[in-house]
């Protein structure tokens, strides 16, 4: 402590810490300057960049105090002391008064307004991988009459083969049989990477409608 003032390292870290003209407020900053007023401490503010730099400075002494919303935990005790907690920061669950009647049909309604450009990438990947292994499939077996020797016959036969794989049908659709091990390799793989992407296209779907249930029902504090 140098002049008797004591150094108060901060970083701006809202609600805790804000600064507006060169002033700084916040809730720690105003229980802060409470307690100094009340023990006669005299102080002055350090502002610093980043979180981490906190607690080097107070373990080398380079300020006297530091708060930023800190969470106290075992590591941090070993190099530096605390103060008792002043704030509780447990999590909170805020759920909608209405959410027993929850509007399916708008949210369906409202996918297919807004909710489809979510689907528009995997769909697009989804394509593209289909095309490109029913070519290699259909080269490969292009030598055993399993598909088309035209072109873009051929490929659509191909391509059928690896959509019909990738949802699992009980064999009624799946007009066509990969006959070597080569093709039915280039199949397993085309598989494996075509549910890869039908997996993120579900995932995006989902997340739209559960989200869009949840903001359907909420507009402001008088629905919680």
């Amino acid at each position: 402590m140098e002049n008797n003032k004591l150094k108060v390292a901060i970083i701006n870290h809202p609600p805790f810490i804000m600064e507006s003209e060169g002033k700084y407020t916040g809730f720690e900053i105003e229980l802060w300057e409470a307690l100094s007023k009340e023990l006669g401490l005299s102080f002055e503010y350090e502002k610093h960049d980043s979180f981490k730099e906190l607690f080097p400075i107070i373990a080398s002494k380079k300020a006297d105090i530091a708060f930023a919303g800190v969470t106290i935990n075992e590591k941090r005790e070993e190099i530096v002391d605390f103060s008792h907690s002043i704030f509780d920061s447990g999590l909170r669950i805020l759920l909608s008064k209405n959410r027993k009647n929850i509007d399916f049909v708008g949210s369906v309604k409202s996918f297919f307004v807004q909710g489809y450009k979510h689907l528009i990438k995997p769909l697009f990947v989804l394509l593209v991988i289909v095309l490109v292994f029913a070519n290699i499939l259909w080269f490969a077996e292009k030598g055993n009459e399993v598909f088309s020797p035209v072109y873009l016959i051929g490929i659509f036969q191909a391509a059928w083969l690896s959509f019909t794989s990738i949802i699992g049908t009980d064999g009624s659709l799946r007009l066509f049989e990969a006959q070597t091990w080569l093709g039915r390799t280039i199949l397993a793989l085309a598989q494996i990477t075509n549910l890869a992407v039908l997996g993120l296209l579900i995932g995006e779907l989902t997340a739209f409608i559960t989200t869009r249930k949840i903001r359907l029902n909420i507009s402001g504090p008088q629905d919680l």
